[in-house]
């Protein structure tokens, strides 16, 4: 957050994620993407929940972290 506010560049901070899909699928559980946490979510959310055994669905979203758990993070008012 501090590096973005400044405008600095991003060295050795930026972290990968594991593609969780291909991860569940490795162990035999079935895994679906929705593609953000609005309609495409909820439809995906549905069809997993009738779904017997054990499922995973994972949410693609651009969320930033809330402003207010670090005293580093300033609101701009």
């Amino acid at each position: 957050f501090d590096q973005d506010r400044r405008g600095d560049p991003h060295i050795g901070v930026d972290l990968q994620t594991p593609d969780f899909t291909a991860m569940a699928d490795s162990f035999g559980v079935r895994a679906f993407a929705a593609r953000d946490l609005g309609a495409d979510f909820g439809a995906a959310l549905r069809r997993q929940l009738a779904l017997d055994g054990p499922s995973l669905l994972v949410a693609h979203a651009a969320l930033r972290p809330p402003p207010n758990v670090s005293p580093r993070w300033y609101r701009n008012v």
